[in-house]
């Protein structure tokens, strides 16, 4: 099973993320619905108390879809307000769509501050997040997914010595 990989956005250039050029990051894209979004880092004048690291933000025009290429699951993100946002809170909806084309939407309501959101969603293929105002997210925890490649590995390894225990059984 591979290890939970945390998306914090740390080693991204600080840039205006568009619809034309999603933002890439592990093996995972960002994309937006407008550009009214960037990465902002310590020093940009951009706030996301108490959080001092680099960060996503966009405003509530815009929708920040999380995509793989494939299932993977999200065990917990930080999302709130920015310095942007005209009000002291924001509403933030996190939109799932899992593999077997089901979704679900949870909002979490009058956040004031950086929050940590713990999801525990499994087995998505996407995952958009909404907000009422200026908002942001970071350290987004990706879980450990099974990856089939060992499992097949191994299973034919077992079968193959099997096999030949066989043959050497029969041989004597």
């Amino acid at each position: 099973m591979a290890s939970s990989l945390i998306i914090d956005f740390e080693g991204v250039a600080l840039e205006n993320v568009s619809n034309l050029s999603p933002l890439n990051v592990d093996g995972f894209t960002f994309s937006t619905t407008d550009a009214e979004s960037a990465v902002f880092g310590a020093g940009s004048g951009v706030l996301f108390p108490p959080q001092e690291t680099t960060f996503l933000a966009f405003a509530e025009s815009n929708t920040i879809t999380l995509t793989s290429g494939g299932i993977f699951d999200l065990v917990s993100l930080i999302a709130g307000p920015t310095s942007l946002a005209a009000g002291s809170t924001v509403d933030f909806t996190v939109s799932s769509t899992f593999a077997n084309s089901t979704t679900s939407f949870q909002t979490f309501e009058e956040l004031g501050e950086a929050t940590l959101l713990s999801l525990n969603l499994t087995g998505l293929t996407s995952v958009a997040f909404t907000t009422t105002d200026d908002a942001a997210i970071d350290e987004l925890v990706i879980g450990a997914i099974p990856t089939p490649g060992p499992a097949i590995l191994l299973g034919s390894a077992l079968l193959g010595a099997f096999g030949l225990r066989r043959l050497a059984r029969r041989a004597s």
